[in-house]
């Protein structure tokens, strides 16, 4: 009976142990792979670049002075999450802007201060 569950042990180790090195064996190879069919790295853009992409301000006056007052509450909201960082505000509302693309600016910031209060929770 004791040799019995030795054996039955020894067997599932034995298994276990050669499941571990195959997966290891198929992701190496699988790694391997990719890196070989990997894109020149002169070619590929940075994530960042192609996640916000810098759009040129639009609306009337194209800046600060040309939001409106709601524009300019909510990314007074927006302001304190960010750290103060108006380009991480600026990213978040092309972000919106190209998940909405008709959309108005108001409801673009506001999109984009509940995206930043969503994701933050």
């Amino acid at each position: 009976m004791d040799s019995t569950v030795v054996l039955i042990g020894a067997a599932v180790g034995l298994i276990v142990i050669a499941a571990y090195f195959f997966t290891r064996i198929v992701r190496r190879r699988s790694d391997l792979a990719r890196k070989d069919h990997a894109p020149a790295a002169s070619s590929v853009e940075p994530l960042a670049a192609r996640r916000f992409p810098q759009a040129p301000p639009r609306g009337r006056g194209a800046g600060q002075a040309g939001r409106s007052a709601r524009c300019e509450a909510e990314r007074q909201k927006m302001r304190p999450l960010t750290n103060y960082n108006e380009e991480v505000i600026d990213r978040l509302v092309t972000f919106e802007r190209n998940r909405m693309p008709h959309a108005s600016e108001e409801a673009l910031h506001s999109a984009a201060h509940e995206r930043l209060v969503r994701d933050n929770r």
